[in-house]
């Protein structure tokens, strides 16, 4: 949960978005008022009869139940409106040059949205609370050294290679389908063959798109839950980690079969794949870990909800941090 401070530093940097936002908006104008005449008289032209129309409501009632003056304001607006779009492309700026600018246009920089039943936390606020609450900005440092633009194929040769680009594959299909289908990826191989590297690439790229985004070593998350478990009085903890780790839009466990494993730490690992298989979320899962031992660790209900729900991606060959090191 957000403390009070660090909610009143939230939205102090939303206001400062909106007058930034405000301050770009008022020089665009500016400098198109100023440089296009047939635009200043638009604006003019829009003023007056803005202001007419603010007369007319003023006057004592005529008897117009069409209110057929507003009717007529509202429409001559519109056709000003469009007309201003028509001058500034034809003067080489974009037609939008002068509509609103938000850095979020789903909330417009207020990190609320109105479903119409009330407000909700946009995906942007979101992202502030969990890099705030969970370190996210580990994974900000990762992709700098972990993206698609550095991927490299010359570690691998043989099936390796066949293999990696297979898993190269699913990553491209889990970005293509990520906001409709949900889907997830389960990479499983030896130490060093590209799992985490694949994971923060994927996880990156979703990132981008202003979807939340929680990363974490498997160990670290599970391990907490754990600690958080035998003291009492984490017990709310516990359930706001849980609550973040079933809801952020996508997941990221690396290096899953680290952690000290038990019944308690296996059945936490089902209630958060299953509550995201369920909620319609998606999940990228790294281990080191072959088949039938990610099976035997933990139990039959986990393994079967990963194979079936699943993309999964075996990858093999050298280690290739260690091919870097002899590389140098």
């Amino acid at each position: 949960m957000l403390t009070n401070g660090q909610y009143e530093e939230f939205m102090r940097i939303y206001a400062s978005r909106r007058d930034r936002n405000a301050r770009l908006l008022k020089q665009r104008r500016e400098e198109v008022v100023s440089c296009i005449p047939a635009f200043r008289d638009l604006e003019e032209m829009s003023g007056r009869v803005a202001l007419n129309a603010l007369r007319q409501q003023l006057k004592p009632d005529t008897g117009d139940p069409g209110d057929s003056g507003t009717m007529s304001a509202r429409n001559e607006l519109e056709r000003i409106r469009i007309k201003k779009r028509e001058v500034l492309t034809e003067n080489g700026y974009p037609a939008d040059y002068l509509d609103p600018v938000y850095d979020c246009p789903d909330c417009r920089d207020t990190g609320f949205i109105d479903t119409g039943r009330g407000r909700t936390k946009c995906h942007c606020f979101r992202q502030m609370e969990l890099g705030i609450l969970y370190d996210h900005s580990r994974l900000s440092l990762l992709i700098k050294t972990n993206n698609f633009d550095l991927l490299r194929e010359d570690y691998y040769e043989g099936e390796s290679l066949l293999l990696f680009r297979n898993a190269l594959s699913n990553c491209r299909t889990f970005l293509d389908t990520f906001d409709e289908a949900a889907p997830n990826l389960l990479f499983y191989g030896p130490t060093g063959t590209g799992k985490s590297f694949l994971s923060i690439c994927t996880a990156g790229e979703i990132l981008k798109r202003g979807k939340t985004v929680l990363y974490f070593s498997a160990a670290d998350v599970l391990e907490k839950i754990s600690g958080y478990a035998q003291n009492a009085e984490e017990k709310q903890q516990i359930q706001d980690l849980m609550k973040e780790l079933s809801e952020t839009e996508l997941l990221v466990l690396d290096d899953l079969g680290t952690e000290i494993n038990n019944s308690f730490i296996s059945s936490r690992l089902f209630t958060i794949i299953n509550e995201r298989i369920l909620k319609g979320l998606s999940t990228v899962i790294s281990t080191n870990l072959p088949l039938d031992e990610l099976r035997s660790r933990y139990s039959d209900r986990v393994f079967s909800r990963i194979t079936s729900n699943y993309l999964v991606c075996k990858l093999t060959g050298p280690d290739i941090r260690m091919s870097k090191i002899i590389r140098k």
